[in-house]
């Protein structure tokens, strides 16, 4: 009987929430709400627009185009948009993912060149009730370039610009990078013939410094390709950094320089250097400093009345630039009044120096004979008294019997002759060496 009366206590407190006005209100927009959700997911009749954005588009060329090493170029980051129209619910949760804009014609190619392909929209969702407006496609067409993909690097040429002062030169030195690569439609590639960096201004450069030069593209003829007809090639790099490197011009003389020279020698009126002076570019620290160019040493050993002449590679500090034509350098000696004698030289002259402790060594060779240049009058007086005959063991292993060692011959007594050496080959005699121990 209780539990009558407690579920008639509930029926009573339920129905009469309906007479508390908050209540009523607050149910009635709930209903509103709800009703309208399945109104609004069930209506199929009402019609809402809504643009889906950032679309990619799909191109495919045929299995065969691709097995013969055709792609497709188009324009990097290209996306297209579309509206779709439907149940106002469906259409609120469409995204990009859900639709697929494709190149309708893209699969029938199979040869290389530029193409206008119709893109068409289509859904690639579960969702049906909604449909795609393919009028407001956009775009509605795309160009590509179909070609076979090709690389090539370049170096990069030099076409820089700039007023200097006056007095000095301009070097333009180390490209960075020096060299670039190019990828893209091997039909655009193949045009370029050069890449070089541009740089232009009508300003005074009177200071070493590092600027930013473009890359342009240059054909067969010389003509400059224009970046808008290689929209599908790229470049490993835009630019490139430039040292431009501002030096004083100054013209230097050229000295020949001699190891070996017997001191008689009178080098500053029998030698001649062709160029005699050298036009340089001059980095500011070597202004006042570098006040000639000296050639690497000529050894006097291998010069004679026959061998006079000899070529030099001009040789400048680092930073300076050689501006004249001419990368090497001939020295000649007049030795009109010179001749060669051969003489020979008896053991009794031999001397044998830095010998190992406890070792003793004796020329086994009686003589050697050498060949002697100098002015003949002077060659006619020398004898045998005249040259100095040393056998060195300096830095050398000791041994045990007889081996062949240089002789190193010089001539005293007369400043004006000198030992020559065919070849540049040392003189050598035979000497015995010993223990002396035990």
């Amino acid at each position: 009987m209780r539990k009558n009366n407690g579920k008639k206590k509930q029926r009573k407190n339920l129905s009469g929430l309906f007479y508390n006005d908050r209540f009523v209100m607050l149910f009635s927009v709930v209903a509103a709400v709800v009703l309208w959700f399945v109104i609004a997911a069930s209506d199929t009749e009402s019609d809402t627009g809504k643009t889906i954005s950032d679309i990619p588009i799909q191109i495919t060329l045929s299995d065969s185009a691709q097995q013969d090493g055709l792609k497709i170029f188009d324009k990097s980051g290209e996306k297209a948009s579309v509206t779709v129209r439907g149940n106002w619910l469906t259409v609120s949760e469409i995204t990009k993912d859900d639709i697929q804009v494709t190149a309708r014609q893209s699969s029938s190619i199979d040869q290389p060149g530029t193409y206008p392909l119709q893109l068409t929209a289509r859904s690639q969702s579960m969702r049906t009730n909604y449909e795609i407006v393919q009028d407001s496609l956009d775009p509605q067409m795309i160009t590509v370039k179909v070609d076979r993909l090709k690389e090539e690097e370049f170096t990069v040429e030099d076409n820089i610009n700039y007023n200097k002062p006056e007095g000095y030169i301009g070097v333009q030195e180390n490209f960075t990078p020096a060299k670039v690569t190019v990828s893209g439609p091997e039909s655009d590639v193949e045009k370029i013939a050069r890449i070089v960096a541009e740089y232009r201004t009508d300003d005074i450069i009177s200071e070493s410094q590092t600027i930013t030069a473009d890359l342009v593209f240059y054909d067969d003829n010389g003509d400059e390709i224009p970046k808008s007809d290689m929209e599908y090639v790229t470049l490993s790099e835009e630019t490139v950094q430039v040292d431009i490197n501002i030096l004083k011009k100054a013209e230097i003389p050229v000295k020949a320089t001699f190891s070996n020279k017997p001191a008689g020698f009178n080098d500053s009126t029998l030698v001649t250097v062709n160029p005699a002076t050298l036009e340089v570019g001059l980095p500011e620290r070597y202004v006042d400093v570098l006040q000639q160019v000296e050639l690497d040493p000529i050894d006097f050993t291998s010069i004679s009345p026959d061998q006079a002449t000899v070529n030099c590679k001009i040789k400048l500090p680092s930073g300076c630039k050689n501006l004249s034509n001419a990368d090497n350098a001939t020295v000649t000696l007049n030795l009109s009044g010179y001749s060669m004698k051969e003489f020979q030289i008896p053991d009794s002259v031999f001397t044998v120096t830095s010998v190992p402790d406890g070792y003793s060594v004796t020329p086994v060779s009686k003589s050697v004979t050498v060949q002697v240049v100098g002015p003949t009058q002077d060659l006619d007086t020398l004898t045998e008294e005249n040259f100095t005959a040393d056998i060195s063991l300096k830095d050398k292993e000791p041994f045990d019997g007889h081996k062949e060692l240089a002789i190193t011959i010089g001539v005293k007594g007369n400043s004006n002759c000198w030992i020559y050496k065919p070849n540049g080959e040392d003189y050598k005699v035979s000497v015995n060496m010993e223990s002396t121990s035990g």
